[in-house]
């Protein structure tokens, strides 16, 4: 994998989630529980795609789908900061620029000649330390 390729992975990742949370988005703050089924259904398909099955915190984000404005995801306007890759390992800071303007590491994993998102973490300003956020 290079990080061309990884880079890659993780903005079609991003544009999936930018446009699920852009869609569910004005219905959740309506009704939640109206269209929860809904947003599971499509929110499944993009994490079978992208985001392995023992990934930190899916089923988490699966069970309990939330969306937000902005949305974390949005790979027209955060930045990709920094990439590493490490034989089966590949991570991805990237620098939000809406709302908080939160900085997240994406670690994508290799199993099987497959690349997936294993776990996304949030650098806390206050001890500047990662912690396991939800995908």
């Amino acid at each position: 994998m290079t990080e061309q390729e990884i880079s890659l992975l993780y903005r079609k990742f991003s544009s999936e989630m930018k446009e699920w949370n852009d869609k569910f988005y004005p219905l959740m703050k309506e009704n939640a529980a109206s269209v929860m089924d809904q947003a599971i259904g499509e929110l499944s398909p993009i994490f079978d795609t992208y985001v392995w099955e023992d990934a930190k915190r899916r089923n988490e984000r699966l069970n309990k789908p939330s969306t937000h404005k902005p949305c974390d995801y949005d790979p027209e306007s955060n930045t990709i900061e920094d990439i590493e890759l490490s034989g089966s390992k590949a991570t991805i800071r990237i620098q939000t620029h809406a709302g908080f303007r939160d900085t997240f590491r994406y670690t994508f994993t290799n199993k099987n000649e497959c690349w997936k998102l294993y776990k996304r973490e949030i650098l806390d300003d206050e001890s500047n330390k990662w912690k396991i956020h939800h995908i």
